[in-house]
């Protein structure tokens, strides 16, 4: 397996790009990645009598989403110092939406936002990404692969056909995208430690979950005679007692975290026969609080207690729903349950 060059402190063209970002702001401009108490940081002198400015960075490699830019947001508000995100492309629209959250970020097109104690000291926007060659994004079974990795990382040692059952795709699938991964060298994976690019598997994981896997899997929004969502559970669970089912989203993450169990209720089914609507008592609707989602593989029904998805498919689906709650809790448990690439 190859090795590749993208230590924040070694070549890497995604953080030379964002350090040239800084850097055109002007001649006197100075900045320099170091690393403190055993983190990423960004020291910025504007001039060389200027006192540095320091940020914590954080860099994604994937493009940014809104349940992606979501999550990151959170972890800003969480830094305990001044956060800066360094990202390929944040686009204008993308890049009102980090400054509305106050949140600094650099891309490697030109592009920045930077502030720190409320004060803004940099802000450019309106540079534009060039066109790129055409390639064939990943299709549903890539990512499909890539959530059970993330889900069970030590699923990378095992064989083919045990990654396939996991994933819901086939050996042939699994194999092909295995062999893409591997040439990128991005499934360098240590047994004490996991994923060595664990945060850049979640980040696409995310992008991926919004723009492409829950597309997918959508089945149908719906609207259940029965208003209470508690009352709704009950049903559910009666009539999906011989299935293969989990809560997701706020359901599930009411159940794991106590968090708040808000009106939106998200339904995991391995099958979805034709009689299911009916048994809910329900109707399709397009904006129903009941959204059923056909989901495949074994590995998306190991929740922590009994049918509960597994936290990764409940994180991602708080972040796509993007209400302030949501994402909290999405926040809360990347912290608690997926703290190897928080």
């Amino acid at each position: 397996m190859g090795k590749r060059k993208d230590s924040l402190l070694g070549a890497d063209d995604l953080v030379d790009g964002c350090l040239g970002t800084l850097r055109a702001l002007g001649k006197t401009v100075n900045a320099q990645l170091a690393t403190r108490r055993g983190a990423s940081v960004l020291w910025l002198k504007f001039g060389t009598r200027a006192a540095p400015l320091i940020f914590e960075v954080r860099v994604t490699r994937t493009h940014l989403s809104y349940p992606l830019a979501n999550g990151l947001i959170q972890e800003a508000k969480s830094a305990a110092a001044p956060w800066l995100l360094l990202a390929p492309y944040v686009s204008a629209q993308m890049g009102h939406h980090l400054v509305s959250q106050r949140v600094s970020y650099v891309d490697a097109v030109g592009n920045c936002h930077l502030e720190t104690d409320g004060l803004v000291v940099a802000h450019v926007e309106g540079k534009k990404i060039g066109p790129k060659p055409s390639e064939r994004s990943p299709g549903l079974t890539s990512h499909q692969l890539l959530f059970a990795l993330i889900a069970q990382p030590d699923l990378v040692d095992a064989p083919v056909r045990r990654i396939a059952l996991a994933a819901g795709i086939g050996k042939s699938a699994a194999l092909e995208h295995l062999e893409r991964l591997n040439a990128e060298s991005i499934l360098d994976y240590h047994p004490a430690t996991g994923f060595i690019y664990a945060r850049e598997l979640l980040d696409r994981w995310v992008t991926a979950y919004a723009n492409a896997v829950r597309p997918s899997w959508l089945m149908t929004r719906c609207r259940p005679r029965l208003t209470d969502s508690l009352a709704l559970d009950e049903l559910i669970e009666r009539v999906c007692s011989n299935r293969i089912w989990a809560f997701g989203g706020a359901a599930a993450a009411h159940r794991m975290l106590n968090s708040e169990r808000g009106t939106e209720t998200v339904l995991h089914v391995s099958e979805v026969s034709v009689a299911l609507l009916e048994q809910l008592r329900a109707v399709p609707a397009t904006d129903g609080p009941l959204t059923i989602l056909r989901t495949p593989g074994a590995i998306a029904y190991r929740g922590m207690k009994p049918h509960l998805a597994h936290p990764l498919l409940v994180y991602s689906e708080l972040l796509t729903v993007a209400e302030p709650n949501a994402v909290r809790a999405a926040q809360a448990l990347r912290e608690q349950l997926l703290a190897e690439a928080a």
